[in-house]
């Protein structure tokens, strides 16, 4: 902000709608266009104003749970964005949670459709869950000791 520019900053406004809006799950961006500043502007305000600082943390949560909880009723075929019923397109969502907020997967996940030898899995439906995971991560078990013999 140039030296002596008024600021456009009120604080009774500004600290109320920044909420209000993230609830909606809005970005700063998007903030920052409805208000046409720049969200550097918003930045600086938050730099500035103490209060505004501490609304801009709380804006990001609240952001972030909008999506979410509305990641969560899409698992149930239950997501709604202004009481309208939505289909969520995963890779979207995914892409959009990464970028606005950092998620990722947390886990790597790999579908493996054969043994270690190369042969199918055999499951024997009167297997209890617990012995079918005790196999599996025998299983799993060979296969690492496979590959980490293979790098010797």
């Amino acid at each position: 902000m140039a030296a002596g520019q008024p600021t456009l900053y009120r604080r009774e406004f500004h600290n109320q709608n920044f909420l209000e809006l993230s609830k909606q799950g809005k970005s700063i961006v998007q903030i920052a266009a409805r208000w046409e500043v720049s969200r550097e502007t918003i930045y600086e305000w938050g730099r500035v104003h103490k209060e505004f600082s501490d609304t801009l943390s709380k804006g990001k949560i609240l952001a972030e749970n909008w999506y979410a909880d509305l990641g969560q009723a899409a698992m149930i075929g239950a997501a709604k964005v202004d009481g309208k019923a939505v289909e969520l397109r995963v890779n979207t969502y995914k892409w959009l949670t990464a970028n606005m907020f950092g998620w990722s997967q947390k886990i790597d996940m790999k579908s493996e459709h054969s043994g270690p030898d190369g042969s199918a899995i055999k499951l024997d439906v009167g297997e209890t869950r617990a012995d079918r995971i005790k196999r599996l991560l025998d299983l799993l078990e060979k296969t690492e000791q496979k590959k980490t013999d293979g790098k010797k």
